[in-house]
């Protein structure tokens, strides 16, 4: 991927920054929120690993400044389950 693939998004919730922080951070509030599994280490370079309504999703924190801003990269990965296409039988 090249910067000019990167696809870049912010988001605005209409709360006070410290209520929002936590669900940003902590894997129990971040599970209760969006997903069925979290493991979260919230520092840069840490990582964003979660499961989001069955799509495994894998990223970094970049930028972690409670409780202001924060920055991960959000990515899918690969499906374990499913398998190279097959060539049509002759």
């Amino acid at each position: 991927m090249t910067a000019d693939d990167a696809y870049r998004t912010q988001v605005r919730i209409d709360a006070e920054p410290g209520d929002v922080f936590p669900y940003l951070t902590d894997p129990d509030l971040l599970r209760r929120w969006m997903g069925e599994w979290t493991d979260l280490e919230p520092r840069p370079g840490g990582r964003f690993e979660a499961h989001i309504t069955g799509v495994p999703v894998r990223g970094e924190y970049l930028v972690v400044e409670p409780p202001h801003r924060i920055v991960f990269t959000w990515g899918l990965r690969a499906a374990t389950w499913c398998r190279p296409a097959r060539r049509p039988s002759r």
